[in-house]
Order: structure tokens, then C-alpha cells, then sequence
């Protein structure tokens, strides 16, 4: 499907990692996609068409072979603040904020979902399509190499999202302050892939992601 990635890339990409996403992550490996085989080719339009709405619709419990990521800091912090994964067995907290550095990734293993949806006329959730501008999937993995900077829960408090703070720079050895990111206020809606478990959302919300 090499007609349908990004032909550029932002140069740096966000990830909201949480407990129950079923993209695993590890500070050896980096994110792994729940289903790090499935490729499709140019004869398989439908059957990437159908795991890209997947991937999108929170109730999915598929193993997909993407990774969510948002462009824009700001909506990710806000949306990581809501927590719209957390039910009574994933209790609040526990989540981070990844930023991805772009800089010598392959472009041609990113997709925008906003371009998806207009080259295949594609449908997702309701609470997913406040996301269509600023989301891009991944396929199969991201390095740990591109890892730059990560930032816990407790550093983006709801009351703090999208503000200044102290911040871990990944695999730099040294710790730098906080980016001022303009908060920017976001409905709940999900931009990730589906937890593991059954078990109901504490929030009425549908998906940005399901990986």
C-alpha cells in the first residue's frame, strides 16, 4: 500500500502509552503493534480499508498491525488527561506521553488518517473524527532510537495538561524542562487501540485508536 503512505513526515510525532493498549511497549524495543506480520499489498485495498476502521473503533479486540500517534502535542497531552480508557478494572494514572522523533524513520511505514479518509472514502466512530487532522498510524514498530522525550502522568496532571513541566529525555542521559504546548482543549473520543480486556469504559466515548 506504499501509494497511500506519507510522502513527508511532521518531525516530531506523539504517542499517549497507557496501561491496556495493546500496543506493548519496551525501552529495549519501543512500540510493537499488537500484530507485527500482517502487510497488505496493492491487491488488498478492502482488507486495509477494514483494519484501518478497526483500528479506529475502540470495541475492537482484533490484533492490528497499527500504532497510533497524534501531530499535534497539545491534543495529545489533553486527550491523555482524560484517560477515556480507564474503566473499573484500569484504574486512572499510568499513562505517558512519548515524543518520536521522525529524523531517519521510514516515511513509507506512516499513514494520515485524514488522507485515508479521503482516498478511500472512509468511515470511522463518531468520537474518533475530532482526530482526522492530527493522527497518523505506524505500521508494525518504532524504534526505540526515536524515542526523545517522555512524560508521565503525574508530570501532565489534568489540571497542568498542555503546560510546562519537567520532562525525560529518552536515551540522552540527561533531563531538559518542559515545552510550553498552548493547551488546546479536545472532546473525549479515542485516538488509540483497543484495550485488552472487555470491560466497560468508564466514559461514553468511541476511538482515535485501537493500536
Amino acid at each position: 500500500m506504499n501509494e497511500y503512505t506519507c510522502k513527508s513526515l511532521p518531525s516530531k510525532l506523539y504517542r499517549v502509552q497507557y496501561p491496556g493498549s495493546r500496543t506493548a511497549f519496551s525501552t529495549e524495543h519501543g512500540f510493537e503493534a499488537s500484530d507485527t506480520i500482517t502487510a497488505f499489498g496493492p491487491d488488498k485495498p478492502n482488507e486495509f480499508m477494514l483494519a484501518i476502521q478497526k483500528h479506529f473503533t475502540w470495541g475492537c479486540r482484533d490484533s492490528l498491525p497499527f500504532i497510533s500517534l497524534f501531530s499535534d502535542r497539545a491534543h495529545a497531552e489533553n486527550w491523555g488527561c482524560k484517560e477515556p480508557w480507564s474503566s473499573h478494572s484500569i484504574p486512572e494514572g499510568g499513562w505517558a506521553l512519548y515524543t518520536v522523533s521522525t529524523i531517519g524513520l521510514d516515511s513509507k511505514s506512516f499513514f494520515k488518517l485524514r488522507d485515508l479518509m479521503e482516498k478511500f472514502d472512509l468511515e470511522i466512530p463518531e468520537g474518533a473524527k475530532q482526530h482526522i487532522h492530527g493522527a497518523f498510524v505506524c505500521l508494525h514498530h518504532i524504534p526505540a532510537t526515536a524515542i526523545v522525550e517522555k512524560r508521565t502522568s503525574a508530570e501532565l496532571e489534568i489540571g497542568n495538561c498542555a503546560c510546562g513541566g519537567v520532562v525525560e529525555t529518552m536515551g540522552r542521559g540527561k533531563r531538559v524542562g518542559g515545552v510550553e504546548a498552548g493547551g488546546k482543549a479536545v472532546e473525549e473520543g479515542n485516538v488509540e487501540e483497543g484495550i485488552d480486556e472487555e470491560t466497560p469504559l468508564r466514559r461514553d466515548c468511541d476511538n482515535m485508536e485501537a493500536g
